[in-house]
């Protein structure tokens, strides 16, 4: 390895069934400008060629490190990850996804400079129909400090006042220093975002994250995320997720700040337990699951208790009126609609 000087950054890749891109994924890494860097890839129970795509890559290179273990969703394969990686500083990548060559040296070098807890940068995705960038709200290099962290950054994760431009939590985006989340891994019990969880856990018992505004990562969405397919027990794995980011919130003692974003950010589970039922892939009989997630909503002593409708982006109005009147045949009928329209927008 290269500049033997600079701090190690372990990034760690889970792999599962990526054949058509891991290897693309891999040289974007092993190519850094950066050095050192050890790759770590964890093949979590592939079921196509990947696991063998990056079994032989690793074993052609000394710094890259490969571990198998049986299929126990994403989280498992980066805490696996976690506990193998010897770097001072830690990141993770999708493994359908790449990066510039010149990431990590960006990066690095700012981490470094500036003494930063984290860096955190934006996203490329690119989809069917093209690409978008959507920047951080900060100008590039801001530093924000353990306040702007707790009042700024961690609510506009979870939801943002009058329609602004909400931040999402993920672990891709970010690089971390390894001391500042030494002893925090992955929540195995939740399916569904759990780098959210994550990065409130690790950003709140930071003192200093800088925001770089580079776009250097290339977020690869052809397919459908786990979220876009029906899920037979989504309404209770939400109502994990949801619980557990009270308690993420609560351990670092900000969900009292963070009521009415929460609010909002319940409207929307609430919204997506909907949009689950209509995917092409539902049962044709959904009345049992609809009624489950209209009384639950009703029953909610959260959403009963407490009204931030600022806080709510105007796209999920119409559902929290729906559900209030226990509208069926209207969401339906609505919900049926998008699902169509976004059928016809994936494929075309």
């Amino acid at each position: 390895m290269k500049n033997k000087n600079f701090p190690l950054l372990s990034v760690i890749i889970p792999v599962y069934n990526a054949e058509k891109h891991i290897e693309k994924c891999i040289q974007s890494i092993y190519t850094q400008s950066y050095q050192p860097i050890e790759i770590i890839l964890i093949d979590d129970g592939s079921t196509d060629n990947s696991g063998a795509i990056a079994e032989g890559i690793a074993g052609r290179n000394n710094n890259i490190l490969f571990f198998r273990q049986k299929n126990c969703g994403v989280s498992a394969a980066r805490n696996t990850g976690l506990r193998m990686a010897s770097g001072d500083y830690i990141t993770f990548v999708d493994a359908d996804d790449y990066l510039d060559k010149k990431t990590y040296s960006v990066i690095m070098d700012e981490l470094l400079q500036n003494h930063c807890d984290a860096a955190i940068y934006p996203f490329s995705r690119h989809h069917r129909n093209g690409s978008s960038i959507s920047l951080l709200p900060w100008p590039n290099q801001t530093i924000l400090s353990r306040d702007e962290i707790h009042n700024l950054l961690i609510p506009s994760m979870i939801a943002v006042k009058n329609n602004r431009k909400r931040i999402s939590g993920s672990v891709c985006r970010t690089v971390f220093r390894r001391e500042a989340i030494d002893g925090l891994l992955f929540d195995e019990s939740v399916h569904i975002q759990e780098d959210l969880i994550f990065c409130i856990r690790s950003y709140a018992k930071m003192q200093r994250i800088e925001i770089i505004n580079d776009v250097f990562y290339h977020y690869i969405k052809y397919g459908t995320t786990a979220t876009e397919q029906y899920r037979k027990d989504f309404l209770s794995e939400t109502m994990a997720f949801e619980n557990a980011i009270i308690q993420a919130l609560k351990e670092h003692h900000l969900y009292q700040n963070m009521i009415p974003h929460y609010w909002a950010k319940r409207i929307t589970a609430y919204s997506l337990c909907l949009s689950n039922l209509f995917r092409p892939d539902a049962p044709e009989n959904i009345d049992g699951e609809l009624n489950s997630i209209i009384n639950r909503f009703a029953r909610d002593p959260f959403i009963q208790k407490h009204f931030h409708i600022v806080y709510l982006q105007k796209r999920f109005w119409i559902p929290y009126i729906l559900l209030c009147l226990k509208a069926r045949f209207l969401t339906r009928l609505i919900y049926e609609s998008k699902e169509k329209y976004r059928q016809k927008t994936f494929h075309d």
